[in-house]
């Protein structure tokens, strides 16, 4: 079992909840721009394709936002991984205390096949 000392495993969880929330907050900027753009081009002059261009600008942006957070997700399903290998779980998402539990990602132990990186792994030898 890794010997990962307390402070770090704190400054992990630290920074993983500011990822998770900065992430949702950009998702949510992107839709309230998406909101504005739709409502300001909806009374402007630009042709049809035109608009159709700016929309989907805007959209592929929000797309690869929430890409992002697909990443984000696997982030922490590697981070529940080593938490629960090194006795930190109790600090990581949907534990008591700390994040809310994710409907969406369940604890890395239910997930199949989920295996702890080679390079996290060490031997007691």
């Amino acid at each position: 079992m890794a010997d990962i000392p307390n402070e770090a495993a704190v400054v992990v969880y630290d920074d993983m909840r500011a990822v998770i929330d900065q992430t949702d907050d950009a998702l949510l900027s992107n839709a309230t721009l998406m909101v504005s753009v739709m409502k300001a081009a909806r009374n402007s002059s630009q042709k049809f394709s035109e608009k159709h261009k700016l929309f989907m600008t805007v959209h592929e942006a929000n797309a690869k936002m929430l890409e992002s957070r697909r990443s984000v997700g696997d982030t922490l399903k590697l981070l529940r991984i080593m938490a629960d290998t090194t006795g930190h779980g109790e600090m990581l998402e949907g534990c008591a205390g700390s994040c809310p539990v994710n409907p969406v990602l369940p604890p890395a132990v239910a997930v199949e096949g989920a295996k702890l990186p080679a390079a996290f792994v060490t031997t007691n030898g």
